[in-house]
């Protein structure tokens, strides 16, 4: 077994090593959805847990933009979901997220029943 091949069983375990690194683990490995966009210069502004939220909420807003644009920009957020993605805490998740607020680089409110908070960025701040 290769050195890089121990950590490819741990991240892609359906992955067959025996072969060679094949299509399906190159694109596991380079699809989007498995990354979170983080700008150098959004971590120096707001820190590294603040910039990892505000990057997958951009993520987020992203893909409800392009399938629900009838939201104009709002998207929904589960944190249950996001503490799974991110792996942090809901203190952690919480305090980002307030801090992401108090700069007025988001907005977030309660909507529908059973109610589920969704999110606007202001993406000109």
């Amino acid at each position: 077994m290769l050195p890089h091949q121990s950590l490819l069983i741990f991240l892609f375990p359906f992955i067959d090593m025996k072969e060679e690194l094949n299509q399906t683990l190159v694109l596991e490995l380079f699809r989007t959805e498995g990354f979170i966009v983080l700008n150098k210069k959004a971590i120096k502004i707001l820190g590294l847990i603040p910039a990892v939220i505000l990057g997958s909420y951009l993520e987020r807003y992203s893909y409800f933009l392009k399938n629900n644009p009838e939201n104009d920009g709002w998207f929904f957020s589960v944190h249950q979901q996001m503490l799974e993605e991110l792996n942090i805490g809901i203190t952690v998740l919480r305090k980002a997220k307030n801090e992401l607020i108090e700069k007025g680089i988001i907005k977030t409110e309660l909507r529908g029943v059973p109610s589920k908070e969704w999110i606007s960025i202001d993406l000109v701040h």
